[in-house]
């Protein structure tokens, strides 16, 4: 949410999911590999290192390429 207590928009991207580790702490670090044409999520996706994000994934057959 964004600090007006309003949902900000979601990013979507493609991405293939690496790899995921458990932690001794018992969480998870999930690796996904995001293709060169989502730059522009990842940057966005970069401001937002150390914060709490909610996340939905669905499985996808291939890549999309059409996120603006």
């Amino acid at each position: 949410m964004a600090s007006n207590g309003v949902m900000d928009e979601p990013i979507r991207f493609d991405a293939e999911v690496r790899q995921i580790k458990t932690m001794v702490d018992r969480s998870f670090n999930i690796t996904l590999n995001i293709p060169e044409y989502n730059v522009e999520q990842v940057q966005e996706m970069m401001t937002m290192l150390g914060d709490m994000v909610a996340v939905a994934m669905v499985k996808a057959d291939g890549f999309e390429d059409d996120y603006e």
